[in-house]
């Protein structure tokens, strides 16, 4: 489980660097920015996020407890590294065309990081909490905090291969790298 989860710490914080870095300056590059008649800053997306969470906040607040009973904390991981994935799967069709795609698509990929964001960050770590021994709850987390800085790390070396490889194999790259997670977390474990 440790394993597991500290994987799934590290593949979120790789997409958190592709969302906050790579993908702005692809959106600010390959984008009309215009929605409504209004153009809208690149900067505004990462502030996008940040409204997104504090409304969805009371929803995944009222639907957790229900949730939880039907399924497994690490399964909802799971389906948080799935959601992931649908971050760059759904841009996958603007790299079939070169011209200038719409800013809906940049906004979908960041409400699919949201949705990762609400499920794996608060999640993981509560259950990885639970799992531990009490005398190992502060190696435990210094090592959930240490996959997500080397997921930082790997997300600054993968960022680079948005100007170095074709778009489309770097959007495949960075949906298969979080389903393979997801594929992990989701076998079958004793409830937890």
């Amino acid at each position: 489980m440790l394993f597991s989860l500290t994987l799934a710490m590290s593949l979120f914080t790789l997409v958190t660097a592709q969302i906050e870095g790579a993908l702005l300056l692809w959106t600010d590059k390959h984008t009309e920015r215009f929605l409504l008649g209004l153009e809208i800053p690149v900067a505004w997306l990462i502030t996008f996020a940040a409204i997104l969470v504090l409304l969805l906040s009371p929803v995944q607040l009222f639907l957790l407890p229900k949730l939880r009973r039907s399924v497994r904390t690490s399964r909802l991981v799971s389906c948080g590294l799935v959601c992931c994935a649908l971050c760059f799967a759904v841009l996958l069709p603007t790299a079939q065309t070169m011209d200038r795609s719409s800013i809906v698509w940049p906004l979908l990929s960041i409400v699919c990081f949201v949705l990762a964001e609400m499920l794996i960050a608060p999640l993981g770590l509560a259950l990885l909490h639970r799992r531990t021994p009490k005398r190992f709850l502060g190696l435990i987390t210094g090592i959930w905090y240490g996959a997500g800085a080397l997921g930082f790390f790997v997300g600054g070396e993968v960022g680079t291969l948005w100007f170095t490889w074709p778009i489309q194999r770097v959007l495949v790259l960075l949906t298969l790298l979080p389903l393979a997670g997801a594929t992990v977390l989701w076998f079958p474990r004793p409830r937890q």
